[in-house]
């Protein structure tokens, strides 16, 4: 599926995703802007950016969250409040929304 301005949106192939990690394994992280081009991707650099730090990028955790990481969490949502940013920062190794929707569930669950 081809968007507004000619990058390809939907769903990542798995020659895509082999493309991406080739690039940044050769010129690392950061300036997402030069990616989709050194890759040669057809792809926005939001999307690059995003593929990588959500579903490829080698250290994310998957699956459920620890005891510790519970109670971690609510401790510092508890010290901190909604202020999610500071709550995956103290937790980088796992995805950021999974932090904030587990973090909300449990604090709503706590709340009843």
């Amino acid at each position: 599926m081809e968007g507004t301005f000619g990058v390809r949106k939907g769903a990542w192939s798995e020659e895509e995703d082999i493309l991406l990690k080739q690039c940044i394994q050769k010129h690392g992280e950061g300036k997402w802007h030069l990616v989709p081009v050194s890759a040669g991707l057809n792809r926005c650099r939001k999307s690059c950016r995003l593929r990588w730090l959500n579903y490829l990028k080698p250290n994310i955790k998957r699956g459920n969250f620890a005891a510790d990481e519970v109670d971690l969490m609510l401790r510092l949502h508890k010290l901190l409040g909604n202020r999610q940013v500071s709550l995956a920062n103290n937790n980088n190794s796992k995805h950021r929304m999974s932090l904030v929707k587990t973090t909300a569930a449990y604090c709503r669950y706590e709340n009843h």
